[in-house]
């Protein structure tokens, strides 16, 4: 894809000066897989590269080597569709994402206070969105209650939705081989909140996407929590988030 990419500039005119190749890969040799679980890896990556690619680069007339699949690659999907596509070696689980849905919040550095009985610790979650005119303020403000989960283990947490707005409002879990799993949704103002049991691993929940109605009441995907860090910084909690501002 990238070096499809690489040529439509040089056409355009592009000097090879500002188009650095040597770091891409072709394939997947040296990875710690088993060669049968290599080239299966390695197939679906292509099938999932072609489907990314829009009408206009060729996508849809060449099928790849080592796909098995024997009849015309799929057409490809709408703009804005995710592609996922997922393969399990023994214990290793690889999940493979074109997009996130929402803007990713970066989780870097951030260490929420813990809210104990008496000692209310309530943060202010405002979301950045991207924009044709750059990364800006969604307008969103949400209240964030972060509690220790126990009896939850590391590898779980409890999510709550509360909502002091009128419009409808959701959060639900994403899996990056999956897709979206489980949510809690509040139809308007309902200071009770509903809460959502994550569970972490293959299966499991990566990350939360806040999710809500915009122009022509149409539900539009807001933002995500950058999953490399959701665990390491959420693990073992019970959240309670309050859409406090629309």
């Amino acid at each position: 894809m990238v070096r499809g990419a690489y040529e439509r500039l040089r056409a355009r005119g592009v000097s090879n000066d500002v188009l650095d190749e040597t770091g891409l890969r072709s394939s997947l040799d040296g990875m710690p897989l088993p060669e049968a679980d290599r080239t299966i890896l390695e197939a679906k990556i292509r099938l999932l590269a072609r489907r990314m690619r829009r009408p206009q680069d060729g996508a849809e007339g060449s099928a790849d080597p080592g796909e098995g699949s024997g009849g015309s690659p799929p057409k490809t999907p709408p703009s804005g569709v995710i592609h996922q596509a997922s393969h399990v070696s023994g214990d290793i689980c690889i999940c493979m994402a074109s997009r996130m849905p929402g803007t990713t919040q970066s989780l870097a550095g951030f260490n929420p206070p813990l809210t104990t009985p008496g000692n209310p610790r309530p943060i202010g979650v405002f979301f950045q969105v991207d924009t044709i005119l750059g990364r800006l303020a969604s307008g969103d403000g949400l209240r964030l209650i972060v509690e220790d989960g126990a009896p939850l283990g590391a590898n779980q947490m409890l999510v709550g939705l509360a909502s002091a707005v009128a419009w409808a409002k959701e959060i639900y879990s994403w899996n990056l081989c999956r897709g979206r799993l489980a949510s809690v949704h509040q139809s308007g103002p309902n200071m009770t909140p509903s809460f959502m049991l994550l569970e972490r691993g293959c299966d499991g929940a990566h990350t939360l996407v806040f999710t809500k109605p915009q122009l022509g009441g149409i539900w539009a995907d807001v933002a995500n929590f950058d999953p490399s860090l959701f665990w390491s910084v959420f693990g073992g909690r019970r959240l309670t988030f309050t859409w406090m501002v629309d």
